[in-house]
């Protein structure tokens, strides 16, 4: 299920709570005779008028929405979660909401922090230059016996799409090279592999720290390899360029010298 069809039916479970938790508090004030405040008519409106453009969006923008439904019955137990995380910001609006929101907040800033710690910052291109001893991708140098038949590696990491954190969707870095003939999985850590060259020290000490919330929180890395063409000539300069749509990484290697 991608983030946005996850962003979809996760908002419209909490509006769909907390038109329920109003519609609780005016209905129990009603039946003891006590005042309720005239505002929650006009916020289960605005619930409503949201959960329903929220619903008809889907429809419109989602592709393969039979496919979308069937992941939330699978994660009915997630969506039922923010149903009750509405409907409790609704009903104790003035201990849960705030609560909720500085939690919200501050998981968003944890886990921007550890991916930023893992990742650094997101670069739209990177120089690389390649000589016969050594690749340099931007200020990483990765000394080589021979630059002939390597691959540039490229670690990425999606966030899981019940994340509904404000912080881009797929984090990568260059990590180093390895030999193109290398037999490699799709998620292994490839700087423990015998025919990768990259910084090691301080890469390695940050994956250690970072390790059990990135393996246990954000699932497996994904490993992309980019072939560095056959060199006529050395040294030779590359432009990588990396573009993200939606959660999918593309990376393009092209000679600038």
């Amino acid at each position: 299920m991608s983030f946005y069809s996850c962003l979809v039916f996760g908002i419209t479970s909490i509006c769909l709570g907390a038109l329920a938790g109003c519609l609780i508090c005016v209905i129990s004030a009603k039946i003891a005779n006590k005042k309720y405040l005239r505002s929650r008519f006009a916020v289960s409106c605005v619930l409503l008028s949201v959960a329903v453009a929220m619903c008809a969006g889907g429809f419109v923008l989602i592709s393969d929405m039979a496919a979308q439904m069937q992941f939330v019955f699978q994660n009915i137990v997630y969506f039922a979660a923010l149903f009750a995380l509405g409907l409790l910001c609704s009903v104790f609006w003035r201990s849960v909401l705030p609560l909720c929101v500085l939690v919200y907040i501050l998981a968003s800033a944890f886990t921007g922090f550890k991916l930023y710690s893992l990742y650094g910052s997101k670069a739209d291109s990177i120089t690389v230059t390649v000589t016969r001893n050594s690749i340099q991708l931007e200020r990483d140098n990765c000394p080589v016996d021979d630059c002939k038949n390597k691959s540039i590696v490229v670690e990425a990491r999606v966030l899981p799409a019940q994340f509904l954190f404000p912080l881009p969707r797929v984090w990568y870095s260059t990590i180093g090279v390895i030999d193109s003939a290398a037999q490699v999985d799709w998620g292994e850590n490839l700087r423990f592999n015998h025919a990768f060259s990259g910084p090691q020290s301080d890469v390695i000490q940050s994956e250690g720290e970072n390790k059990g919330f990135a393996e246990k929180v954000l699932g497996p890395r994904k490993n992309l390899l980019i072939k560095i063409p056959p060199q006529d000539a050395v040294p030779s300069i590359y432009t990588l360029s990396f573009k993200t749509r939606g959660e999918v990484l593309t990376c393009s290697l092209n000679k600038d010298l």
